[in-house]
């Protein structure tokens, strides 16, 4: 019987969510709450963790009360893609910079969709990397560094 709650979809995240909002909660403990009208550091982390954990307590009552969603295979190999993308692109902003770190980024994790082909993902690299330095650099002035060390020499 648990093994059927288990392998619900619904429950399965519910419950990944439920353990989000547990772990930020207990981070978020040790900041000052403040008030509604005097918001501390730890008021909106603490909001935010308790919604996710209504959200969540909602997705397992529909597993366990509605219709039984079993869970599919896991795709490891995309999981694996899309981590390497945002591990990537985490280690190559500083020393290569938005214009390196973007499209390395996009192109791994393009290699985790069936329908997306090198080329249009090659494009989307682009278009996101000049969009990024356009809107976080220039527009929004956040000092992030467009061409890194690596590439000034």
């Amino acid at each position: 019987m648990i093994a059927r709650y288990l392998g619900d979809r619904s429950i399965l995240l519910g419950i990944i969510l439920l353990a989000i909002a547990a772990a930020v909660l207990i981070i978020a403990s040790d900041y000052a709450l403040g008030t509604t009208r005097r918001m501390g550091p730890g008021y909106f982390p603490m909001v935010l963790a308790v919604l996710l954990a209504g959200f969540a307590l909602a997705l397992i009552a529909r597993g366990i009360f509605g219709d039984h969603d079993p869970v599919d295979a896991f795709a490891a190999l995309p999981a694996v893609y899309i981590l390497g993308g945002a591990a990537s692109f985490g280690l190559l902003l500083r020393g290569g910079g938005l214009l390196v770190a973007i499209p390395v980024m996009v192109v791994v994790v393009g290699f985790a969709s069936r329908q997306l082909s090198f080329v249009a993902s090659l494009m989307l690299a682009v278009v996101l990397a000049i969009g990024s330095v356009v809107v976080f650099v220039t527009l929004l002035g956040q000092p992030i560094p467009v061409v890194g060390d690596w590439l000034r020499g």
